[in-house]
């Protein structure tokens, strides 16, 4: 009951001083929060394993890199397509913290955490899977990123959790959705690690010859290239500079070096060590959207604990009421 979670609204918190106190929190309940990150990172791994090995048999020709990045991804996205699990341990480590006593949610809100976790994994598979310009889905999951808590708590269901979750958000930008970002960085760290294992190819038309560790651009009849000045001139007459690349009058190419292919070993790491840092620390994110979730409720509907008790305990609070 003293706990400062209800006791202090938070209505003078910084969101550096909630990610702090999500942090305390983690490190003070690291028996009862690790166990499930690790259950988290293990399935994550599996799914992104066995991705991996499926794109390496059905497209043999890919370079071992880029199979390494797809299975990262895959990875990353169950990761996070959990969130909803994570979201309801946060939630129930908090208030046992809080209570002093163990809670469990009922079976039908179980099933409807499910629900929710399809919807959340929208915007997430978009920051996944169109990264890094997808980064734009983290906004669009934090107005749903309380729908967990109000299926476990609330006992709302599908899309009448994810109004709620978008009404506790409104007026609550600062507060909410900038935790949510900083949070997300392991996360956005790992997608990167796993995007650099794949080196971009020059623009201008060029294409990866693997056999020759080459990026070629083939010249048409309409185009020409000078060596002396690097201009390139297109078939619409359009001139450009193509610095860097050796010209074959011959063949009519142009060929830039491609950096060397990443062993299997080096990708595993450069793909395993932030995918394992980004798991061990997202319970900070799920125990940061409880506490927001909480304060949300408290500083504005003056919820207490024995209220949230009641709530988890009956299914909501039409089972409260009842």
């Amino acid at each position: 009951m003293g706990s400062p979670v209800f006791v202090d609204p938070w209505k003078h918190y910084t969101f550096a001083a909630l990610l702090y106190e999500a942090a305390r929190v983690y490190l003070r309940t690291l028996p009862k929060t690790l166990p499930v990150a690790a259950l988290i990172l293990a399935v994550s791994a599996c799914v992104g394993a066995a991705g991996a090995l499926l794109t390496m048999r059905e497209f043999a020709s890919l370079p071992i890199a880029r199979v390494v990045a797809i299975g990262a991804e895959l990875a990353t996205f169950v990761m996070l397509a959990l969130t909803p699990v994570g979201a309801g341990h946060g939630l129930r480590v908090l208030v046992e913290e809080a209570s002093g006593r163990a809670i469990s949610y009922g079976r039908m809100q179980t099933y409807r955490l499910v629900g929710t976790a399809v919807y959340l994994a929208i915007p997430l598979g978009i920051v996944v899977f169109a990264f890094p310009l997808g980064v734009v889905g983290v906004l669009f999951y934090a107005l749903w990123m309380f729908a967990p808590h109000a299926v476990l708590v609330e006992a709302d269901g599908g899309r009448t959790a994810l109004r709620r979750s978008r009404t506790l958000f409104q007026g609550e930008f600062s507060a909410t959705a900038l935790p949510s970002v900083i949070v997300f960085a392991a996360v956005l760290a790992t997608l990167a690690m796993a995007q650099m294992l794949v080196p971009r190819i020059p623009r201008g038309g060029f294409t990866l010859d693997e056999d020759r560790a080459l990026y070629v651009r083939e010249l048409t009849e309409e185009e020409s290239y000078d060596p002396e000045t690097r201009i390139l001139t297109e078939a619409d007459g359009n001139q450009s500079a193509v610095r860097g690349a050796e010209f074959d009058p011959d063949e009519r190419t142009l060929s830039r070096p491609a950096p060397p292919p990443v062993p299997l070993r080096t990708a595993l790491l450069w793909t395993g060590i932030p995918l394992l840092l980004a798991s061990l620390l997202d319970p900070i994110r799920w125990l940061t959207q409880a506490l927001l979730y909480i304060n949300l409720r408290t500083r504005r509907e003056g919820l207490r604990l024995p209220v949230l008790l009641a709530e988890i305990d009956d299914e909501g609070p039409q089972g409260a009421s009842s």
